[in-house]
């Protein structure tokens, strides 16, 4: 699934988003908003941080995720800022 993670000031030379320890994919990027597909949940894991980083800086925002059971969803929470 996709999620969009909303902001502002996203634009760098370098941008990685975390679902836990796991790499999401990204998908679309501009100064407002990020769409990435969602890492595939990890053992045992429903709800994991979520980290956005900027040229090697993180947001300094608490974002969370909850992988919904069975994989029949999801939802995510919080905004980054910078």
């Amino acid at each position: 699934s996709e999620v969009v993670i909303a902001g502002r000031d996203l634009l760098g030379s370098a941008l990685e988003v975390y679902f836990g320890t796991r790499s999401a994919s990204i998908r679309q990027l501009n100064d407002g908003e990020i769409r990435v597909t969602v890492p595939k949940a990890p053992k045992g894991a429903s709800l994991v941080g979520v980290r956005v980083v900027r040229d090697g800086t993180p947001s300094d925002n608490s974002l969370t995720f909850t992988y919904a059971a069975g994989g029949g969803g999801s939802r995510g929470k919080g905004k980054p800022k910078k």
